[in-house]
């Protein structure tokens, strides 16, 4: 009889504890349904600004095209082929000098020269 009781009290303990197993996987499962909602959502937002930019990029595009079209590159020339505008090595040419010391720098103190 003894054995009986103690076996049915061991059941009840099991069957009680899968209760409260069932109870806490289910909230954590539900927990992390809803944050792969809610990252799947703000991924949605992203791909929707990304869209966006990418749509506002091909208009101001377009809008560059036919605002400067002399400035297109000739089949095969490269931008890389163009000696650059600024050296950082050469010096400022003697018209530069007047305004480079009116703004202080590289040459001399905050001047007016007149």
């Amino acid at each position: 009889m003894i054995s009986k009781l103690s076996y049915k009290s061991s059941y009840r303990q099991r069957v009680n504890k899968l209760k409260y197993l069932k109870i806490y996987f289910s909230e954590h499962v539900n927990q992390a349904i809803t944050q792969m909602d809610e990252v799947t959502q703000q991924n949605a937002a992203l791909v929707q600004q990304a869209l966006s930019a990418a749509s506002s990029l091909e208009e101001q595009a377009a809008r560059f095209e036919r605002v400067f079209p002399a400035f297109r590159l000739a089949e095969g020339e490269s931008r890389t082929q163009h000696a650059p505008l600024i050296s950082s090595k050469s010096q400022p040419s003697a018209l530069m000098r007047p305004a480079l010391k009116m703004i202080g720098k590289p040459y001399g103190p905050t001047i007016l020269v007149a």
